[in-house]
């Protein structure tokens, strides 16, 4: 493997997500910032605090200028490249990245912006509008341990992996 580029920051890299078609790929840093470093020009192109200590970063499948960031103990957020800002705030009844890991899922459509939660007491599952940041479900259940969209089995469908504290078993829930 052969370095084109190496860019270096003050602070650890803890998510990052590519942007297809733009030759850009956003880092989220420890220390709240997102950095977008364009790999053709080979130079940092996005600047802007979305938070504290990034833990995951998703792009925007149906528009390559938004992505989903979601900070230590808060809520997701919707960001904008060109604006710098956020767009959408998401809210629910118990913040989906506090005390457990989380995963952070745009559907391919667009349209749904999911984020799964494995902590020991309240495992759970959110399900927003990705656009008005209006939550449409929350799924429980055992630990939701990490999800992905399905579009073969329905435009919403969703391919949940869940995991029971005692003993440990894994199971595949598919939900419609």
């Amino acid at each position: 493997i052969r370095s084109l580029w190496q860019a270096r920051y003050g602070s650890d890299v803890l998510a990052q997500a590519c942007v297809p078609g733009a030759g850009m790929v956003l880092h989220g840093l420890r220390s709240g910032w997102v950095l977008g470093a364009d790999c053709r020009t080979r130079r940092s192109v996005v600047k802007c605090k979305a938070g504290r200590s990034i833990q995951e970063l998703v792009v925007n499948p149906r528009d390559p200028h938004q992505f989903a960031v979601l900070g230590y103990e808060q809520f997701p957020r919707l960001w904008d490249t060109r604006m710098v800002r956020p767009l959408v705030k998401y809210h629910g009844a118990s913040s989906p990245a506090s005390k457990g890991t989380a995963n952070l899922r745009i559907s391919w459509d667009g349209d749904l912006l999911g984020c799964s939660t494995s902590r020991l007491q309240t495992p759970s599952l959110s399900l927003w509008s990705l656009k008005t940041g209006k939550e449409v479900s929350v799924v429980g259940g055992n630990g939701v341990h990490d999800f992905i969209w399905c579009p073969q089995l329905g435009p919403d469908a969703l391919c949940v992996l869940e995991e029971d504290n005692f003993p440990k078993i894994k199971s595949i829930n598919f939900v419609v």
